[in-house]
């Protein structure tokens, strides 16, 4: 059975309320120049938000040439430690730039970010790799290719210097109609003190012309816990 703990329903809240003050923004202009990306993944095991933009430099566009990616992140996590089950609460920031290319039905991307973290851990755990602040240079590639007209898929994947801590995630999506696609997803993540991994099945949403939404669940275990079922939602708009 799914379950989200009472953060992660008011992370689904705040998501919720952002989506419908973007509706209205992303329903006409241009072609946009930036990207508006939020979004977060939660269940009893650990919540995880963010909230970030993408901005092409000067002479760049989306998809291709510079750009640097302000970015907020709020990550939780549960692990069997020193002191017995131990919860973890990750408020960290990180300001990145990076390069991308992209042609007829593919794109590639690769950003580097410096940031700061502060690991809260309760109870405290002695024996933990990862406790306060933290500064890190976050390392991220990104790809994605339409295989057929309707079949597309992509990953990211990124790595943490300094945390030693890792996220991943592939989809394999098939468009039904121009604007929904439906496929498997599944990710693996974690660090010296944790490791996750999970599965499941997403679906995008075109909802207006520079708007899409995505939507997921599925299964996810950590290491030394039982494994329970997660949500996802994800935004991204141009403007």
């Amino acid at each position: 059975m799914m379950a989200c703990g009472s953060r992660g329903w008011t992370h689904m809240a705040l998501l919720g309320a952002v989506l419908a003050l973007a509706l209205p923004a992303a329903a006409t202009g241009a072609a946009p120049r930036n990207l508006f990306l939020v979004g977060g993944q939660f269940s009893a095991n650990g919540d995880s938000a963010y909230l970030g933009s993408l901005i092409p430099l000067a002479g760049s566009r989306l998809g291709q040439g510079w750009f640097v990616r302000p970015w907020l992140q709020y990550t939780t996590y549960r692990y069997v430690g020193g002191p017995g089950l131990v919860k973890a609460h990750v408020p960290g920031a990180a300001f990145g730039f990076g390069y991308g290319w992209s042609g007829a039905g593919w794109s590639r991307a690769l950003s580097i970010a410096p940031g700061w973290q502060n690991t809260h851990l309760s109870p405290n755990d002695p024996g933990a790799r990862n406790r306060g602040g933290r500064a890190f240079v976050l390392v991220q590639a990104e790809f994605s290719r339409a295989f057929t007209p309707r079949l597309a898929g992509e990953l990211i994947a990124n790595y943490s210097i300094g945390p030693r801590q890792y996220w991943s995630r592939a989809r394999l999506g098939y468009a039904f109609t121009p604007r929904f696609s439906f496929g498997p997803a599944a990710g693996y993540q974690g660090g010296p003190d944790y490791h996750i991994w999970r599965a499941g099945l997403f679906s995008g949403w075109r909802l207006t012309r520079h708007l899409r939404l995505d939507t997921g669940a599925g299964y996810l275990k950590s290491s030394g816990v039982s494994g329970v079922g997660y949500v996802s939602l994800s935004l991204s708009m141009g403007y």
